[in-house]
């Protein structure tokens, strides 16, 4: 019976030594603005210049499409006074059919437009949370936070020394 008390006072008094030593030994936490990061990344430009330049062509080709698609149906409403009624149910037939492709290749346009977008916001979210680690181990901090914190001592913002790393990294 003595040997189990004191087995459990063992146990009691090391659970409590450990509890003390955790909440003794608070963890050091530091935050990086992501919108300031990204936005103010010279990756985050050369990203918007890369899709304009691959997607600007698309683009442009999709709106004149519109324009075009525009011209016709304003040229048909005028001319269905003076149009047979058969007439003008084929031609407005065939422009809603070529509205619909129209809205196809614009949907796919969107699609790719995100896909594109969504890869490159990866590649440098990746980059971010790589530069935030490392900063975070050279200052000797335990967690890093993402966004705008309401209350943070001085040294636990990291924002610009890992914006600073990012612009090192090549993605």
């Amino acid at each position: 019976m003595v040997s189990i008390n004191i087995k459990n006072i063992l146990i009691s008094t090391a659970l409590a030594l450990s509890c003390l030593t955790a909440a003794a030994a608070k963890p050091t936490v530091a935050f990086v603005d992501m919108r300031t990061v990204i936005e103010g990344s010279k990756h985050f430009a050369q990203m918007q210049q890369e899709m304009q330049k691959s997607l600007g062509p698309k683009h442009q080709e999709l709106l004149l499409a519109q324009k075009e698609m525009d011209t016709e149906q304003e040229a048909l409403a005028k001319q269905k006074t003076v149009m047979a009624t058969a007439t003008y149910k084929k031609k407005q037939e065939a422009l809603s059919e070529k509205q619909t492709k129209l809205a196809e290749r614009e949907r796919a346009f969107q699609d790719e437009v995100m896909k594109m977008q969504d890869e490159s916001m990866k590649k440098l979210y990746a980059a971010v949370k790589s530069a935030a680690k490392e900063i975070a181990t050279q200052k000797g901090f335990d967690v890093v936070l993402q966004g705008e914190p309401l209350y943070i001592a001085n040294n636990g913002d990291i924002t610009t020394q890992v914006k600073t790393l990012v612009e090192k990294k090549k993605i």
